[in-house]
């Protein structure tokens, strides 16, 4: 399905577009589920992009569609998007800490011992297999069967409203623009947070919103051209240094959970915890030094100018 015609035919309606990409994402979803239930590499993660891309799109362009009509697929989606989320957080912690634990000084990981090290690999792999044990259970559910059955539905045919008949060059501009000023907002709260505790949480707002402003943009970009595609890459640079910044959030609650395991944070355990957390203190600061110089990269005139 292609949204824009060959040079010099009519201009698509902001519904043809829309519904190109909507097609785009539930088609995606359909294909990587069996790859899901294989586990094979990387599926997890891009079957929720996909869920992503697709809920994002609902919410950013709901002013083209019927509102009751859409919001039962909304929470469908957020059930999968749930399931889909246990699985993949598991798999990027249990990576991440991998990766931390290769950077640790041999020194201090020699001193340490291979125990405490066994035994967190351990508990991250119990982790990964109950998350996923878990995300199959969903996808045998009779849930999951009405999930598809109202993907199927909205695919056939998108509860339009009048306004998604209009050109998708004069519709479509304004609705990314709304999310562009949702981000503007979120990265203003996170400058006004007044605790570590409240800036990680208004930072990783902003990140929701940096990812629905390059989703926007993706949707349109069929028709906006390189305009959209250029914001989009600035709000994925954005979003790559929200995302670090959040996983050291989600990294180091995940190391303080360990560590109040029993015997867990005592001795040579407690000793590869506490490097593994300054690690992450370390990660989280070089975010936080980049998010500045990401975040005046796509507020550059030139970028933004389309929105206007």
């Amino acid at each position: 399905m292609t949204a824009a015609g060959p040079p010099g035919a009519p201009e698509p309606s902001a519904a043809t577009v829309i519904h190109a990409y909507l097609h785009e994402q539930i088609t995606a979803i359909g294909a990587l589920d069996p790859r899901v239930r294989r586990d094979e590499p990387d599926a997890v993660h891009q079957m929720r992009v996909a869920v992503r891309r697709l809920r994002s799109a609902l919410a950013t362009f709901r002013p083209l569609l019927e509102r009751d009509d859409v919001a039962p697929v909304r929470r469908q989606l957020v059930w999968l998007a749930d399931a889909l989320g246990h699985a993949r957080d598991a798999e990027v912690m249990r990576a991440r800490l991998r990766a931390l634990l290769s950077g640790l000084d041999p020194a201090v990981l020699e001193r340490i011992g291979t125990a405490p090290v066994r035994a967190l690999e351990t508990a991250l792999d119990e982790r990964h297999r109950a998350a996923r044990a878990d995300l199959l259970a969903a996808l045998g559910s009779r849930h999951y069967l009405r999930v598809q059955d109202a993907l199927r539905g909205l695919d056939a045919s998108p509860p339009w409203r009048p306004a998604a008949a209009g050109p998708a060059r004069a519709v479509l501009p304004a609705l990314v623009r709304r999310e562009w000023l949702r981000l503007v907002r979120r990265v203003d709260a996170a400058g006004r947070a007044t605790t570590q505790e409240d800036r990680d949480l208004r930072l990783h707002a902003a990140r929701r919103a940096a990812k629905r402003v390059r989703y926007a943009c993706d949707a349109v970009r069929t028709v906006i051209g390189p305009d959209a595609a250029r914001l989009a890459a600035g709000a994925e640079e954005l979003q790559d240094v929200l995302g670090e910044h959040q996983d050291s959030v989600v990294s180091r609650d995940l190391l303080e959970d360990l560590g109040g395991r029993p015997g867990a944070g005592e001795g040579d355990g407690g000793r590869l915890l506490a490097g593994l957390l300054a690690a992450e203190q370390a990660r989280a600061a070089a975010a936080w030094d980049a998010f500045a110089p990401a975040w005046a990269a796509v507020r550059r005139p030139e970028v933004l100018r389309w929105l206007e």
